[in-house]
């Protein structure tokens, strides 16, 4: 028997998704919630800014956690994913409102496409390594499955956007965990978000 599990690593309890943690608010305009992947929003009068969304089973109770410590209802203007993981972008139906612009780098399709065609051997070794993330009643649901995100603005190396008078810098970082990544720089917040 191996001495060292997964398991029993400390991390895993610091990232396990509670549907009961509420979201956390780190400064005025911006919120967190703890889940596989963390995921934020960044609010404004003009739109609110959505980076990383949980997983399919996360995604709708993510952005209610959003909502009930905001007190209103997002109005979603942009999505960005920092990467193309399904703990980053599988809960991406339950953000997409009317209007609202998803943006990824350009790798990101091919990532995507990538996994589905490995998933007879991604899948079933993903749902052993990271088995303590999953709650009972979740097991055997899509948690790795990645959805069809529809039509999503790309990037290769940089990507500016001002949304609610906030400047957003989007910077390729293809390397790490996967060629898709990508990190959001606030440069006025001093803020910068890598994604794990």
């Amino acid at each position: 028997m191996s001495r060292y599990r997964t398991l029993d690593h400390p991390m895993m309890q610091m990232i396990a998704w509670d549907p009961q943690r509420p979201a956390e608010r780190i400064h005025d305009h911006l919120l967190m919630v703890r889940a596989t992947s963390n995921a934020y929003v960044l609010t404004g009068d003009d739109g609110d800014v959505v980076i990383n969304t949980g997983t399919g089973v996360q995604g709708k109770r993510v952005r209610e956690k959003f909502e009930e410590l905001l007190g209103r209802p997002l109005k979603v203007a942009k999505i960005i994913f920092t990467q193309s993981h399904p703990d980053h972008t599988g809960g991406w139906e339950f953000f997409a409102d009317a209007g609202s612009e998803t943006i990824v780098q350009r790798n990101f399709h091919r990532i995507c496409q990538e996994r589905n065609l490995l998933d007879g051997f991604f899948g079933p070794r993903n749902e052993r390594v990271l088995a303590t993330l999953l709650r009972k009643e979740d097991k055997g649901r899509p948690w790795f499955a990645a959805r069809d995100l529809g039509p999503v603005t790309t990037f290769a190396d940089e990507h500016v956007f001002t949304c609610a008078g906030r400047i957003y810098h989007l910077i390729s970082i293809p390397s790490g965990e996967t060629i898709d990544s990508l990190a959001v720089w606030m440069p006025e917040d001093r803020t910068l978000f890598i994604g794990n």
